[in-house]
Protein backbone atom coordinates (compact mmCIF):
# COMPACT_ATOMS: atom_id res chain seq x y z
CA UNK A 1 0.00 0.00 0.00
CA UNK A 2 1.04 3.40 -0.75
CA UNK A 3 2.38 5.75 2.10
CA UNK A 4 0.57 9.37 1.81
CA UNK A 5 2.07 12.37 3.30
CA UNK A 6 0.60 13.34 6.80
CA UNK A 7 -2.58 15.55 6.26
CA UNK A 8 -2.13 19.52 7.32
CA UNK A 9 -3.88 21.09 9.94
CA UNK A 10 -3.46 18.20 12.21
CA UNK A 11 -1.94 18.50 15.58
CA UNK A 12 0.46 15.35 16.30
CA UNK A 13 1.18 13.66 19.68
CA UNK A 14 4.80 11.54 19.97
CA UNK A 15 5.50 9.98 22.93
CA UNK A 16 9.27 9.27 23.21
CA UNK A 17 11.90 8.80 25.68
CA UNK A 18 12.37 12.12 26.71
CA UNK A 19 8.96 12.75 26.99
CA UNK A 20 6.73 14.39 24.01
CA UNK A 21 6.78 15.61 20.96
CA UNK A 22 4.32 18.71 19.68
CA UNK A 23 3.64 20.04 15.91
CA UNK A 24 2.06 19.66 12.50
CA UNK A 25 4.43 19.15 10.75
CA UNK A 26 6.62 16.37 12.03
CA UNK A 27 8.06 13.89 9.30
CA UNK A 28 5.57 11.25 9.21
CA UNK A 29 3.61 9.31 7.01
CA UNK A 30 0.28 7.23 6.98
CA UNK A 31 -0.86 4.36 5.04
CA UNK A 32 -3.99 5.14 2.78
CA UNK A 33 -5.61 2.00 4.44
CA UNK A 34 -5.55 3.39 7.85
CA UNK A 35 -7.54 7.02 6.93
CA UNK A 36 -10.55 6.74 9.51
CA UNK A 37 -8.05 6.24 12.79
CA UNK A 38 -4.29 7.80 11.50
CA UNK A 39 -1.70 6.19 13.30
CA UNK A 40 1.84 7.89 12.62
CA UNK A 41 5.39 6.81 13.28
CA UNK A 42 7.91 9.33 13.16
CA UNK A 43 11.71 8.33 14.23
CA UNK A 44 10.56 5.00 15.66
CA UNK A 45 7.98 6.63 17.94
CA UNK A 46 4.21 6.35 17.03
CA UNK A 47 1.86 8.42 17.62
CA UNK A 48 -1.74 9.88 17.39
CA UNK A 49 -3.18 12.80 15.59
CA UNK A 50 -5.78 14.99 17.41
CA UNK A 51 -8.44 17.05 15.22
CA UNK A 52 -7.91 19.98 14.07
CA UNK A 53 -4.01 21.30 15.38
CA UNK A 54 -5.51 24.62 17.53
CA UNK A 55 -4.47 27.85 16.68
CA UNK A 56 -0.70 28.36 16.78
CA UNK A 57 0.23 24.96 17.68
CA UNK A 58 4.20 24.94 17.94
CA UNK A 59 6.55 23.09 15.46
CA UNK A 60 8.18 20.21 17.32
CA UNK A 61 10.05 19.94 20.49
CA UNK A 62 11.02 17.18 22.83
CA UNK A 63 9.78 19.85 25.56
CA UNK A 64 6.82 19.77 26.99
CA UNK A 65 4.78 23.15 26.76
CA UNK A 66 4.81 25.25 29.98
CA UNK A 67 1.30 25.72 30.30
CA UNK A 68 1.78 21.45 30.24
CA UNK A 69 2.09 22.01 33.77
CA UNK A 70 -0.55 24.14 35.02
CA UNK A 71 -3.85 22.16 34.45
CA UNK A 72 -5.53 19.75 37.47
CA UNK A 73 -7.06 16.96 36.63
CA UNK A 74 -8.63 15.13 39.59
CA UNK A 75 -8.85 11.46 38.70
CA UNK A 76 -12.44 9.74 40.01
CA UNK A 77 -12.03 6.00 40.00
CA UNK A 78 -15.43 4.28 40.74
CA UNK A 79 -15.18 1.32 42.98
CA UNK A 80 -18.35 1.42 44.68
CA UNK A 81 -20.35 -1.70 42.54
CA UNK A 82 -21.81 -5.20 44.30
CA UNK A 83 -19.55 -6.98 42.03
CA UNK A 84 -22.54 -9.50 41.48
CA UNK A 85 -21.57 -11.42 38.54
CA UNK A 86 -17.88 -11.96 40.10
CA UNK A 87 -19.87 -13.38 42.95
CA UNK A 88 -17.31 -11.84 45.03
CA UNK A 89 -15.35 -8.36 45.76
CA UNK A 90 -13.48 -8.40 42.73
CA UNK A 91 -11.57 -4.98 43.87
CA UNK A 92 -9.85 -7.49 46.48
CA UNK A 93 -9.07 -9.85 44.08
CA UNK A 94 -5.41 -10.84 43.89
CA UNK A 95 -3.31 -9.29 40.66
CA UNK A 96 0.44 -10.36 40.49
CA UNK A 97 1.53 -9.08 43.95
CA UNK A 98 -1.38 -6.99 44.92
CA UNK A 99 -5.27 -6.57 44.20
CA UNK A 100 -7.09 -5.31 41.36
CA UNK A 101 -7.64 -2.04 42.78
CA UNK A 102 -4.03 -1.29 44.00
CA UNK A 103 -3.04 -2.21 40.65
CA UNK A 104 -5.33 0.17 39.31
CA UNK A 105 -4.71 2.96 41.57
CA UNK A 106 -1.10 2.65 40.81
CA UNK A 107 -1.08 3.18 37.52
CA UNK A 108 -3.67 6.08 37.88
CA UNK A 109 -1.29 7.93 40.96
CA UNK A 110 1.96 7.22 38.48
CA UNK A 111 0.01 9.50 35.94
CA UNK A 112 0.31 13.11 35.61
CA UNK A 113 -3.14 13.30 37.64
CA UNK A 114 -3.21 16.14 40.50
CA UNK A 115 -5.49 14.17 42.29
CA UNK A 116 -7.37 11.16 43.07
CA UNK A 117 -10.12 10.33 44.29
CA UNK A 118 -12.01 6.56 45.13
CA UNK A 119 -15.07 6.20 45.15
CA UNK A 120 -16.25 2.62 47.81
CA UNK A 121 -20.03 1.55 48.19
CA UNK A 122 -20.26 -2.02 48.91
CA UNK A 123 -17.83 -4.30 51.00
CA UNK A 124 -16.25 -0.23 51.73
CA UNK A 125 -14.80 -1.28 54.77
CA UNK A 126 -12.62 -4.41 53.44
CA UNK A 127 -11.57 -2.19 50.10
CA UNK A 128 -10.69 0.60 52.64
CA UNK A 129 -8.14 -0.92 54.53
CA UNK A 130 -6.60 -2.44 51.55
CA UNK A 131 -5.98 0.91 50.32
CA UNK A 132 -5.58 3.50 53.00
CA UNK A 133 -1.85 3.25 52.97
CA UNK A 134 -1.85 4.98 49.31
CA UNK A 135 -1.83 8.47 48.57
CA UNK A 136 -5.49 8.92 47.27
CA UNK A 137 -8.74 10.21 48.70
CA UNK A 138 -11.32 7.69 50.09
CA UNK A 139 -15.03 9.11 50.00
CA UNK A 140 -18.06 6.53 50.45
CA UNK A 141 -21.46 6.76 48.14
CA UNK A 142 -24.35 6.18 50.82
CA UNK A 143 -26.03 4.72 47.50
CA UNK A 144 -23.88 2.48 45.64
CA UNK A 145 -27.45 0.33 44.52
CA UNK A 146 -27.95 3.86 42.33
CA UNK A 147 -25.13 2.80 39.85
CA UNK A 148 -21.85 4.19 38.83
CA UNK A 149 -23.18 7.79 38.17
CA UNK A 150 -24.39 8.25 41.21
CA UNK A 151 -20.73 7.41 42.36
CA UNK A 152 -19.11 9.60 40.37
CA UNK A 153 -21.44 12.65 41.50
CA UNK A 154 -20.94 11.66 44.74
CA UNK A 155 -17.00 11.86 44.53
CA UNK A 156 -17.20 15.58 41.87
CA UNK A 157 -19.95 17.60 44.49
CA UNK A 158 -16.87 17.16 46.79
CA UNK A 159 -14.13 18.07 44.31
CA UNK A 160 -12.35 21.03 44.55
CA UNK A 161 -14.20 23.76 42.26
CA UNK A 162 -10.60 24.63 40.58
CA UNK A 163 -10.04 21.88 38.34
CA UNK A 164 -9.63 21.60 35.24
CA UNK A 165 -10.56 17.88 34.07
CA UNK A 166 -12.39 14.98 35.81
CA UNK A 167 -10.39 11.34 34.65
CA UNK A 168 -13.39 8.73 35.04
CA UNK A 169 -11.29 5.47 35.85
CA UNK A 170 -12.64 2.38 36.29
CA UNK A 171 -11.53 0.29 39.25
CA UNK A 172 -11.98 -2.81 37.23
CA UNK A 173 -9.57 -1.99 34.52
CA UNK A 174 -5.98 -3.27 35.92
CA UNK A 175 -4.60 -3.67 32.90
CA UNK A 176 -4.48 -0.24 31.35
CA UNK A 177 -1.04 1.24 32.01
CA UNK A 178 0.21 4.40 32.87
CA UNK A 179 0.80 5.93 29.73
CA UNK A 180 -2.72 6.00 28.80
CA UNK A 181 -3.93 8.48 31.35
CA UNK A 182 -1.14 10.50 30.56
CA UNK A 183 -1.83 10.53 26.53
CA UNK A 184 -5.63 11.64 27.67
CA UNK A 185 -4.02 14.36 29.70
CA UNK A 186 -1.34 15.58 27.09
CA UNK A 187 -4.44 15.52 24.52
CA UNK A 188 -6.39 18.04 27.15
CA UNK A 189 -4.21 21.05 27.32
CA UNK A 190 -4.89 21.28 23.67
CA UNK A 191 -8.74 20.66 24.11
CA UNK A 192 -9.43 21.89 27.53
CA UNK A 193 -12.84 22.22 26.45
CA UNK A 194 -13.90 18.93 25.31
CA UNK A 195 -14.67 15.19 26.27
CA UNK A 196 -11.83 13.16 25.28
CA UNK A 197 -12.34 9.46 24.74
CA UNK A 198 -9.55 6.56 24.26
CA UNK A 199 -10.09 4.32 21.22
CA UNK A 200 -8.94 1.08 19.99
CA UNK A 201 -9.14 0.46 16.27
CA UNK A 202 -12.35 2.83 16.52
CA UNK A 203 -13.83 1.33 19.55
CA UNK A 204 -14.53 3.51 22.45
CA UNK A 205 -12.88 2.55 25.77
CA UNK A 206 -11.85 3.87 29.52
CA UNK A 207 -10.91 6.41 31.09
CA UNK A 208 -12.67 9.06 29.67
CA UNK A 209 -11.55 12.76 30.40
CA UNK A 210 -14.63 15.62 31.18
CA UNK A 211 -13.70 18.96 30.91
CA UNK A 212 -14.89 20.53 34.07
CA UNK A 213 -17.55 22.80 32.78
CA UNK A 214 -19.51 20.28 32.32
CA UNK A 215 -19.52 19.40 36.06
CA UNK A 216 -22.69 20.91 37.14
CA UNK A 217 -24.35 18.73 33.88
CA UNK A 218 -23.01 15.40 35.43
CA UNK A 219 -24.05 16.06 38.97
CA UNK A 220 -27.21 16.76 37.56
CA UNK A 221 -28.00 13.58 35.59
CA UNK A 222 -31.10 11.39 36.72
CA UNK A 223 -29.55 8.03 38.33
CA UNK A 224 -31.04 6.17 35.50
CA UNK A 225 -29.03 7.94 33.14
CA UNK A 226 -24.81 7.06 32.30
CA UNK A 227 -21.99 9.27 31.71
CA UNK A 228 -22.14 8.24 28.22
CA UNK A 229 -25.90 10.29 28.14
CA UNK A 230 -22.92 13.45 27.36
CA UNK A 231 -21.43 12.12 24.57
CA UNK A 232 -24.87 11.88 22.75
CA UNK A 233 -25.68 15.39 23.75
CA UNK A 234 -22.18 17.15 22.98
CA UNK A 235 -21.15 15.59 20.41
CA UNK A 236 -19.51 17.95 19.38
CA UNK A 237 -17.43 18.33 22.78
CA UNK A 238 -16.29 14.70 21.83
CA UNK A 239 -12.66 13.83 20.75
CA UNK A 240 -11.75 10.47 20.16
CA UNK A 241 -8.03 9.72 21.30
CA UNK A 242 -6.66 6.28 19.47
CA UNK A 243 -4.07 4.48 21.70
CA UNK A 244 -2.24 1.30 21.02
CA UNK A 245 -3.73 -1.04 23.50
CA UNK A 246 -6.70 -2.59 23.74
CA UNK A 247 -7.18 -2.76 27.49
CA UNK A 248 -9.00 0.00 27.41
CA UNK A 249 -11.71 -2.00 26.58
CA UNK A 250 -11.09 -4.74 29.21
CA UNK A 251 -13.21 -4.68 32.74
CA UNK A 252 -13.24 -7.68 35.08
CA UNK A 253 -17.08 -8.70 35.57
CA UNK A 254 -16.84 -12.08 35.76
CA UNK A 255 -14.82 -15.22 36.95
CA UNK A 256 -13.81 -16.10 33.23
CA UNK A 257 -12.90 -12.40 32.85
CA UNK A 258 -10.86 -12.20 35.94
CA UNK A 259 -8.55 -15.32 34.69
CA UNK A 260 -8.25 -14.50 31.10
CA UNK A 261 -7.20 -10.73 32.28
CA UNK A 262 -4.83 -12.33 34.99
CA UNK A 263 -2.89 -14.53 32.45
CA UNK A 264 -2.53 -11.32 30.45
CA UNK A 265 -0.77 -9.53 33.29
CA UNK A 266 1.04 -12.86 34.36
CA UNK A 267 2.70 -13.48 30.57
CA UNK A 268 3.35 -9.46 30.24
Amino acid sequence: MAATPARPNKLLILRGSKGFLYGTSLSCTLSTDTQEQPQCMANGVSGSFIYPAPAGASEPTDQQPEEMTTMQIVAVVLAAGASTRMGSPKMLLPFGDKTVLETVLDHVTASQVSHTVVVLGYHWTKIYQMIEHLPVEVVVNPRPEQGMISSAQWAIAQMNQSADGILIVLGDQPLIPTWVHDTLIDAFHYRPDSILVPTYQGKRGHPVLFSARFREEILNLPTDRGLNTLLHTHPEAVHEVPVDTDTILLQINTPEEYQQMLERWQQS
